[in-house]
């Protein structure tokens, strides 16, 4: 079964606001990543116990945790980043999801990624042997400058991690910021590909754009995924509007709508993917 997810703290940074709408908006589904500002695995025992049972009540399941685990440069001692993977680990059992993202480490920006291939591989298979044994699914995202962000070296990860509890997410606008055909991109993955992540933007102009008006080839590759018989999770993270925490989650500037709200950004983003899988039918 298809379903729609998103970043719902794009809504709005309070918590109870991100859910509330989500729910009115139509969401079944949202993908956990910060709650009033901070991403969740910062918060208390307690704060997270409560923001399980707000998703309860409002009958909302969690697609996945959206962690930053990996999301540092490869310098930084592994053994650090390690116990917080553990604890990101415990964050989505918490959250009833079996799905976590994860990052393959940021590379010097003058250096060969190529040539941190084997302390790549290493720290990942680590990792996808510990998701395996407590029964997750790392979700890798081809984000701008990790290692990963490129489609041969994400396929790369993936034939060489060889582990069923190890699949790729498909960013769209991420391929597109890399200067990559996107397309070629979805036909070189799609055996590995397991979760999209919905936003798009302009080649020309770096500007983040509702699914289907950008160069991401959403609606076309989406076609494609859903007549082969894609059944897993279509993500909003619309990224329309500078939302609270988007400075800490991108390196590089984008031009973005500020007149919406975040919700009316959101909402947008929402009609337009509904619009793409309408003409999918």
């Amino acid at each position: 079964m298809l379903g729609i997810s998103g970043f719902i703290d794009e809504i709005d940074a309070k918590f109870e606001e991100q859910t509330r709408i989500a729910k009115e908006i139509g969401l079944k589904y949202a993908e956990v990543r910060s709650a009033n500002g901070t991403f969740v695995g910062l918060h208390t025992p307690d704060e997270i116990r409560g923001y399980k049972q707000r998703i309860d009540e409002l009958g909302l399941k969690v697609s996945s945790l959206a962690s930053p685990i990996g999301k540092v440069p490869i310098a930084a001692p592994f053994e650090q980043e390690w116990e917080r993977f553990l604890r990101f680990t415990e964050l989505a059992a918490q959250f009833e999801t079996k799905n976590m993202r994860v990052f393959s480490f940021f590379i010097p920006a003058d250096e060969n990624a190529d040539d941190y291939s084997e302390e790549v591989l290493s720290r990942m298979k680590r990792m996808a042997e510990h998701a395996k044994s407590v029964g997750i699914t790392l979700l890798h995202e081809n984000e701008k400058g990790v290692f990963g962000d490129v489609p041969r070296r994400c396929l790369l990860l993936a034939k060489e991690i060889d582990n069923p509890n190890f699949r790729l997410i498909f960013d769209f606008a991420n391929f597109v910021q890399c200067k990559q055909n996107v397309m070629e991109a979805y036909e070189m993955l799609k055996p590995y590909i397991a979760y999209f992540h919905v936003k798009d933007e302009l080649a020309t102009t770096s500007e983040s754009v509702p699914a289907g008006q950008g160069d991401g080839e959403i609606e076309a590759i989406l076609s494609l995924a859903i007549a082969g018989g894609y059944k897993g999770f279509l993500s909003l993270e619309p990224h329309l509007v500078d939302f609270a925490g988007l400075a800490s989650l991108e390196t590089d500037p984008h031009k973005r709508n500020s007149t919406m709200s975040g919700e009316e950004a959101f909402r947008t983003a929402y009609d337009a993917l509904l619009g793409i899988l309408a003409r999918i039918g």
